[in-house]
């Protein structure tokens, strides 16, 4: 995998070029379990220095704060997965659920990979 990462050009084939280098940064393509499990720390406390940040913000500006209500309630209206979105916060909640998704996911693969040697 690691030669076909660098073998793979961004101008041959972006989704693919993305899909391996993610791969690569995140668990060295399932060799390692630490990794992806430092990255969903990491991004725990992300997410809660982020919604701290967002419950502070005070939205002056009447197009920002319309575009962001806007974009929750297009979120909030679209998604199946209301009960997993914070209120008031459904972009963000959406967008750390994506990246918590791919970081078990990679994790399951590594711990997988691991036990199987």
């Amino acid at each position: 995998m690691d030669k076909e990462r660098q073998a793979i050009k961004f101008n041959e084939s972006p989704s693919k070029y993305l899909s391996l280098q993610l791969n690569y940064f995140i668990s060295d393509f399932g060799q390692s379990f630490m990794r992806p499990l430092f990255l969903i720390l990491y991004f725990l406390c992300l997410q809660a220095l982020v919604f701290c940040l967002i419950d502070s913000w005070k939205f002056d500006n009447g197009l920002i704060r319309d575009f962001w209500i806007g974009l929750n309630h297009t979120i909030h209206n679209f998604m199946p997965l209301k009960k997993f979105l914070v209120e008031g916060q459904e972009f963000v909640s959406l967008f750390f659920l994506i990246i918590y998704s791919i970081l078990i996911y990679n994790l399951v693969i590594a711990v997988k990979r691991i036990t199987k040697r």
